[in-house]
């Protein structure tokens, strides 16, 4: 945290001249029970995104996509805009996950766990403290809820989420429309990403949407390459500014637009591959409650160079990039130096952010046009890539210049407050923006 975090130089027991002896020094790291606790005592106050991990080993594993899961995500909404209970709704399912085998649905809703009402108090124990799902399910109609008498058993298991969800060619008043649902920035992705953007160059799309609304973030490389991809830029162009503390103020740096697409195996480079690139004049960008980190980066990024339209809810507003340090020796990036008597790692921001015109985001982004799914939990929320699912149908709508058949929305007291939470955001690593070491490692 001395050598490499942000905010080092406001944080007085990350000084090298605050503790008068090695004495004194001990008797503060052994005032804690844990290492954790001293992780978090060491955080400025304003730090929402650093976080402590238990097992690096599984984290890794889980930035390519691969952690315990019962196969679908979901968000929670207040059911009264005074009272403590929630309700909880499926945003999406993976396929033959124990989710889809189970038959739980986009739009499905549930009020309990295991026999237990959901409530702000509970949450997250009910949620994310066990690997087996009873879930009361529910439904809305005419703004009450109400229990179905059907429960749906979940078991989790080890999956790997494919980050590319769903890719699709629309025909919207004679505009040809790419339609992409990206959820996590894996490197990993890279080369499946380049083949859906070769389909949309091959297939003349005019226009472009690109789904985020649950993407929490993940490596900066990636919304660099992405950026290439969507605007046929080249690496002369500058995507961000990255800019650290300072104490390393002598590593801040600029990092281009990638016009070339690395493409990674088991998070090793292996090899770097031509392309393809559209060369359009705007982009849509559906998002969300659970839209972060790099994510907006590549928001961020690409209004500079391009027309970019939102459509969806505001942003989380993270400007912020983060390392993985290991207890190893400086500079505590090198995993086959680390510590063989245990796997804890931390997660610190390093970094703050800007584009090319010097912006930032760390309110997050408003949308061009408002449009919460939440809103359509009544009438009930259409799959991913259908021509009338609110926020895509909304998109369509401003490419033909004109209203297109959609759903209603029913605005019931249950949302009112909108959603508290979702699972991505309830991770420790749900929204992230991890950046390649800029520092001789050796």
């Amino acid at each position: 945290m001395n050598f490499w975090y942000y905010w080092q130089s406001d944080i007085p027991h990350l000084s090298e001249s605050y503790f008068e002896d090695e004495e004194t020094f001990h008797a503060y790291l052994n005032s804690f029970s844990n290492t954790e606790d001293l992780f978090e005592d060491l955080q400025y106050t304003g730090d929402d995104f650093s976080f402590f991990i238990e097992n690096y080993e599984e984290f890794e594993k889980s930035l390519q996509g691969t952690s315990m899961s019962f196969g679908f995500e979901f968000g929670l909404v207040p059911i009264t805009s005074t009272g403590n209970e929630l309700i909880g709704y499926v945003q999406y399912v993976l396929p033959d996950s124990p989710a889809d085998e189970a038959g739980l649905a986009r739009g499905d809703l549930f009020t309990g766990v295991n026999g237990t009402q959901l409530t702000r108090n509970n949450f997250i124990e009910l949620m994310f403290n066990t690997v087996s799902y009873e879930l009361t399910m529910a439904e809305i109609q005419e703004g009450t809820i109400s229990e179905t008498g059907e429960t749906v058993s979940v078991q989790a298991v080890e999956l790997t989420e494919d980050p590319v969800f769903l890719t699709d060619i629309l025909e919207v008043e004679g505009a040809r429309v790419g339609y992409l649902v990206y959820n996590a920035f894996q490197l990993n992705s890279h080369q499946k990403l380049n083949e859906v953007f070769g389909d949309f160059s091959s297939n003349g799309i005019d226009e472009l949407v690109v789904d985020l609304r649950y993407n929490g973030g993940g490596t900066a490389l990636t919304s660099q390459m992405l950026a290439g991809m969507i605007s046929g830029r080249d690496s002369t162009h500058t995507f961000a500014t990255y800019s650290y503390g300072v104490k390393l103020a002598q590593l801040n740096q600029s990092v281009p637009i990638l016009n070339e697409v690395p493409i990674y195996e088991a998070g090793e480079r292996v090899d770097e591959v031509a392309m393809n690139q559209l060369s359009l004049d705007r982009v849509f960008f559906l998002t969300g409650f659970g839209t972060a980190s790099a994510s907006e980066m590549l928001i961020n990024g690409l209004e500079p160079y391009m027309d970019v339209i939102l459509i969806g809810d505001i942003t989380v507003g993270k400007d912020e990039g983060s390392l993985t340090l290991y207890d190893a020796p400086a500079p505590y990036l090198e995993q086959e130096e680390a510590n063989p008597a245990h796997k804890m790692a931390i997660q610190p921001i390093v970094l703050k952010l800007v584009n090319e015109r010097g912006e930032g985001y760390p309110d997050g982004f408003m949308p061009d046009y408002e449009v919460k799914e939440i809103d359509y939990l009544e009438s009930g929320l259409p799959p991913l890539g259908a021509s009338d699912e609110p926020l895509l149908a909304r998109a369509l709508e401003v490419i033909a210049g004109e209203p297109i058949a959609k759903m209603q929305s029913v605005r019931s007291d249950f949302r009112h407050g909108g959603l508290i939470s979702d699972s991505k955001a309830l991770r420790p690593h749900g929204r992230q923006l991890l950046i390649e070491p800029v520092i001789n490692r050796k």
